[in-house]
């Protein structure tokens, strides 16, 4: 009797509660608020991108491994869909950029990673909370 109260009490109703708090939030919204590794940052910021950026860019995020869960393309390709997502090591920054439309691509930056410096020229940052950024096609150029 006293495992079933710590598990209603510690899980149960917290998790509940969490779930009636976001159940008319979208799903792409709730998912990423529910995601260990996601968290509220992370979903805001997604949210951000897809009002911000044109469905027709492209996204480079960086797989480094210092980024941690956020490495991983595939996880932003759910939350930012249409937009095309690329992957890409901070240090071969260029050589992703080369293949696609310099208007239209847009690099994510998590925690720093991708510094300022590997960022080619012709791009403008934009910090968004503690630990994200995004380097847009600076429209001057």
């Amino acid at each position: 009797m006293g495992q079933l109260a710590v598990i209603a009490g510690d899980y149960i109703l917290p998790w509940s509660s969490r779930l009636w708090d976001i159940r008319r939030l979208p799903a792409r919204d709730r998912s990423g608020l529910l995601y260990e590794w996601f968290g509220v940052e992370a979903t805001e910021f997604a949210g951000f991108l897809r009002q911000t950026l044109p469905n027709s860019a492209s996204v480079i995020v960086p797989i480094d491994r210092a980024v941690g869960e956020l490495r991983f393309p595939e996880l932003w390709q759910y939350f930012l869909f249409p937009r095309r997502v690329v992957g890409c090591e901070s240090t071969q920054l260029e050589e992703c950029l080369a293949g696609l439309d310099p208007g239209a691509s847009f690099v994510v930056q998590v925690d720093s990673i991708p510094e300022a410096k590997a960022v080619p020229g012709g791009f403008e940052y934009r910090s968004f909370g503690v630990h994200f950024g995004v380097f847009s096609p600076d429209p001057a150029e």
